[in-house]
């Protein structure tokens, strides 16, 4: 795989994670299972750190949004 479909692919991972617990009414209770998923599927892959880091921006912006 090359390294802009690998961003790619990391990315939208990450953006279907937080495009679901974006919404106001939008139920946590899947959130660290959703999470798990994401890990075991890069882990040990050579873009991991990469998909933590933005996976860390998109949370941190959901904290602030949600309280």
């Amino acid at each position: 795989m090359n390294n802009l479909k690998t961003y790619q692919e990391i990315s939208a991972d990450v953006w279907k994670i937080f495009k679901k617990y974006l919404p106001d009414d939008a139920s946590l209770d899947d959130f660290a299972s959703d999470i798990h998923v994401l890990n075991d599927k890069y882990e040990g892959h050579p873009k991991y750190r990469f998909m933590t880091l933005i996976l860390k921006a998109y949370f941190n912006e959901l904290v602030e949004l949600k309280g």
